[in-house]
């Protein structure tokens, strides 16, 4: 091995790249409390012949099948990205080009589906001014055109399928706070009415009431969120036994901070609407 390659400079060049996704691990992160001597550290064992290889992390992971995982530590990580970015360039030249090892490669990823198209048009458009340069093996996206409109049919019917059950959730969450309130109004309507011959005004008579509403509506905002959770399980397992695999738990997770905000925004002003126009009601019964 030629070891003018253990130089600082390639060390932190492979560190970088090593860190790239994993800054937030454990083992990233304690490496990260000593950089500087961690780094020199692993360089001197490299430049002396000292280098060990580190204990292996072993995990098991399920999904998409049981497995057992060993994982190098992150200082042998380093050392990997340092060899890699050595002999990358060597054995790249000598494969033959019905290989199907990945190189590097430079990733796109559309906001939307939809623009993959004009992307593709892009880079079909780019490599016929571009003859000479033959940076672009073959653009596979106009074979498989219609199997992506038909994933972007099912995506944006999925979305618009949980927007409808997020707006059918809100409902429920209204009609829960509005029949608890009502129940609790009615109950007190005696002491409404005792209220009223001591001589309060209508806005001590409705505070209580209007918060309560509003309490209602956040215990109704939380009630439904719950439920979702077996619901979106639930409808998950039958979709996934037809035709395609559509995970609804995870339209939950990622909307989940929009559900709960306009949940609560519904339930909050919905309960104190209704508080107020239910005890209006008696109030205005018992002056008459």
């Amino acid at each position: 091995m030629n070891t003018t390659i253990f130089t600082f400079e390639n060390i932190y060049k492979a560190y970088k790249k090593c860190l790239k996704n994993k800054k937030n691990t454990a083992n990233a992160l304690k490496f990260e409390l000593n950089r500087e001597k961690n780094l020199n550290r692993l360089l001197y064992d490299l430049q002396t012949g000292r280098y060990n290889i580190s204990r292996h992390i072993c995990f098991i992971v399920t999904h998409p099948s049981p497995r057992e995982i060993f994982a190098a530590d992150f200082r042998d990580r380093i050392v990997h990205h340092l060899l890699c970015n050595e002999i990358q360039d060597i054995f790249e030249k000598n494969f033959s080009d019905n290989s199907y090892a990945i190189g590097a490669t430079l990733t796109i990823k559309a906001k939307n589906t939809s623009q993959y198209d004009s992307i593709a048009s892009f880079l079909k458009n780019y490599q016929s001014v571009n003859l000479s340069e033959n940076h672009i093996d073959k653009i596979n996206y106009f074979d498989n055109k219609q199997a992506i409109d038909t994933l972007n049919n099912v995506i944006d019917g999925s979305q618009k399928f949980g927007f409808i059950i997020s707006v059918i959730f809100i409902i429920i969450a209204i009609v829960i706070t509005l029949n608890t309130l009502r129940l609790a109004i009615y109950i007190s309507k005696n002491e409404i009415h005792v209220m009223n011959l001591v001589g309060a005004t209508e806005g001590y008579i409705r505070g209580p009431f209007i918060v309560t509403g509003a309490i209602y509506g956040i215990m109704a905002t939380f009630i439904v969120m719950l439920l979702l959770v077996p619901i979106s399980l639930w409808m998950t397992s039958i979709v996934q036994n037809f035709f395609i695999d559509v995970n609804f738990m995870d339209y939950y997770i990622q909307d989940f901070w929009r559900l709960v905000m306009w949940l609560l925004i519904s339930g909050i002003v919905t309960g104190a609407v209704a508080s107020s126009l239910a005890v209006r009601k008696y109030v205005n019964s018992k002056r008459r």
